[in-house]
């Protein structure tokens, strides 16, 4: 009776390293012909996607560091600290006045500008980089490449940030060649509208030392406009799109009254 249990308990033993062994087999198979087979489809039989894919990735990136930064790509010199509902957080002075009764006076009438470029030279980099992952990939492959140069550019649109990107690329193996040429593409992104009001807000107090948030927004209704006013006379702005409640804090100080009055 024991070794019938025991001949049964190697039987099972041996059927479980079968099992096991075939499971294995299974997986090395699947991940060969079906996985491999439709990474590299998106990765190689594809550039044009996959080159999308990366600028999309590289603006999205660009947008994050920028709104977290409340509209800045690097260090910021003039700020104030604000403490809000969460941490204190830095927030940009964009317009200041060193005199009692001046107006204050725009820090950055480029700033606008000078974010385009930072996120253009963002996506240049990276799509770079992804050319020639895929080139590699494809020669890899066993397929001839002959690509040209880059060109591309970043746009700002009302509700997105667009990506023109242009390189020749042909592709040949065997007698199948394919050429591609044109790469756009677009994320949706409430950044130009974000940095549309709060260069009309800054406008409005250099000029007027005042804005008029409720008129602005009965006109203007995808921008949410909230004004905190410090001890100091600062005025701390922060701006939400509605859709994506992205969002950006920037400070105004403009005809100061002397203490007291």
């Amino acid at each position: 009776m024991d070794d019938k249990m025991k001949i049964n308990k190697k039987s099972q033993i041996t059927l479980f390293v079968i099992i096991a062994i075939l499971a294995i087999v299974a997986i090395i198979l699947l991940y060969i012909f079906v996985i491999k087979p439709y990474i590299d489809a998106s990765r190689i039989d594809n550039p044009k996607a996959f080159i999308q894919k990366c600028a999309s990735d590289s603006m999205k990136n660009s947008e994050e560091k920028i709104l977290g930064n409340n509209g800045y790509s690097g260090n910021m010199t003039n700020y104030i600290l604000y403490r809000g509902e969460k941490d204190s957080e830095k927030v940009p002075y964009l317009c200041t006045s060193s005199m009692f009764y001046e107006n204050c006076i725009n820090q950055e009438p480029m700033l606008m500008e000078k974010i385009r470029s930072y996120i253009e030279e963002n996506v240049r980099k990276d799509v770079n980089s992804c050319f020639s992952v895929i080139e590699n990939k494809l020669k890899k492959g066993g397929r001839e490449v002959i690509s040209g140069n880059l060109t591309l550019g970043i746009e700002f649109e009302t509700k997105a940030i667009r990506a023109n990107i242009q390189k020749d690329i042909t592709i040949t193996k065997g007698d199948k060649t394919e050429t591609f040429d044109v790469f756009d593409t677009k994320i949706i992104s409430p950044l130009y509208n974000l940095l549309y009001t709060e260069n009309k807000i800054v406008y409005f107090e250099s000029e007027n030392c005042a804005f008029d948030s409720v008129s602005w927004m009965k006109f203007n209704p995808d921008i949410i406009i909230k004004k905190f006013s410090a001890s100091d006379q600062t005025k701390i702005y922060t701006l939400k799109d509605k859709d994506t409640e992205k969002g950006i804090k920037f400070a105004v100080k403009t005809c100061v009254l002397p203490a007291g009055l």
